[in-house]
């Protein structure tokens, strides 16, 4: 069935830090291995790392990734959600540890190919953090998040994946 299929993503994304005094802009990087259950849906695993640019550390997140495609043309409207928890790679700078990740996010497709698409989207990430503040000399929870422009390339296992 050509509305069926497995499909793997790679994209790399920058974001704005918005929110509170904590967050920080951030560079993104995943990787999303998923299945195509039909035109519209399909469901993922996915990881990746960020680097946040003001703090110079990085956390590695670990999610599931639904997604939905809204239109069926040539240009697909998709929606996004990835939800998870993130690790920080070193316990030596700012950021103590990592926790609860929640990324939504929309763009559009553009077919290449029979197998392969670029993607462009925008997402607003939350990420659950221990932030090490220097004038208190101590740890709080706080919320780092940003909004973020992505780019993305994916690759269809099945020919005719994204033909509609």
């Amino acid at each position: 069935d050509p509305n069926k299929g497995f499909y793997g993503i790679f994209d790399v994304g920058y974001a704005v830090g918005v929110g509170n005094e904590f967050s920080t802009d951030f560079y993104k990087i995943n990787g999303i291995y998923g299945y195509k259950l039909n035109p519209y849906f399909s469901l993922g695993v996915g990881g990746g790392i960020r680097y946040y640019y003001d703090y110079k550390d990085a956390i590695v997140p670990i999610f599931a990734d639904f997604r939905t495609n809204i239109t069926r043309n040539k240009m697909p409207l998709f929606v996004a959600l990835g939800i998870g928890y993130s690790f920080d790679l070193k316990k030596d700078f700012t950021i103590e540890s990592a926790g609860f990740l929640l990324n939504p996010s929309a763009g559009i497709s553009f077919n290449v190919s029979d197998k392969v698409a670029l993607t462009i989207g925008i997402g607003y990430e939350l990420q659950n953090s221990e932030i090490y503040n220097n004038n208190l000399d101590t740890y709080s929870t706080e919320y780092l998040s940003g909004i973020s422009f992505n780019v993305g390339i994916t690759h269809s296992h099945s020919k005719f994946f994204f033909r509609n």
